[in-house]
């Protein structure tokens, strides 16, 4: 039998029945201003170029490591924003380049979450990415597979944490991580 840490049976059985798994207040409304302001800064540093009127030579830009994907209009050099926050589609690869992200990651909480959701205390992290939609020139994507790679055991867990009201735009902000488990092949 499963010893659950931080889940109920019945939030176990909703997971194991609908796919998702909704859990209000996991993080502080200061832990969440933290994350917002650290991505604000990667988006605002990284895209200083549009400030000046100028569009990047390619469609992703490295920070210090840390990548940032701007929307297809912005790219395109058919948009350009007043402010680099309303250009950007994702951030990612801040996992150990930014201490309150990589803090988010190891949340000791969130992680026995996903232990009680993948059933095993061996996690390997994956990826972590931050979904930005911006108003009025944000572009659909499609549906997509998440894991291609058959190694990844089907109940890898990807961790979204939504936050609305990101500057003082009506734009949701997701910051996705992934956990799974490995499973040879």
């Amino acid at each position: 039998m499963l010893t659950l840490k931080a889940l109920t049976i019945e939030q176990r059985e909703q997971f194991e029945r609908d796919g998702y798994l909704v859990v209000r207040g996991l993080l502080s409304e200061s832990e969440i201003a933290a994350v917002k302001e650290r991505l604000a800064f990667y988006i605002r540093e990284g895209l200083r170029m549009l400030r000046e009127g100028q569009k990047p030579e390619a469609d992703t830009v490295n920070f210090n490591g840390v990548l940032i994907q701007l929307e297809p209009l912005v790219a395109k050099g058919e948009y350009m924003p007043d402010d680099p926050l309303y250009a950007v589609r994702k951030v990612w690869n801040l996992f150990g380049r930014d201490e309150v992200l990589t803090q988010l990651a190891t949340n000791p909480h969130l992680l026995d979450i996903v232990e009680d959701l993948l059933g095993t205390s061996a996690i390997l992290f994956f990826a972590d990415k931050a979904l930005l939609k911006p108003p009025k020139i944000g572009v659909e994507k499609p549906w997509h597979l998440l894991w291609t790679k058959r190694r990844w055991r089907t109940a890898a867990c990807n961790t979204s944490l939504a936050a609305t009201g990101w500057a003082t735009s009506r734009r949701a902000m997701w910051t996705r991580t992934a956990w799974g488990t490995w499973q040879p092949t």
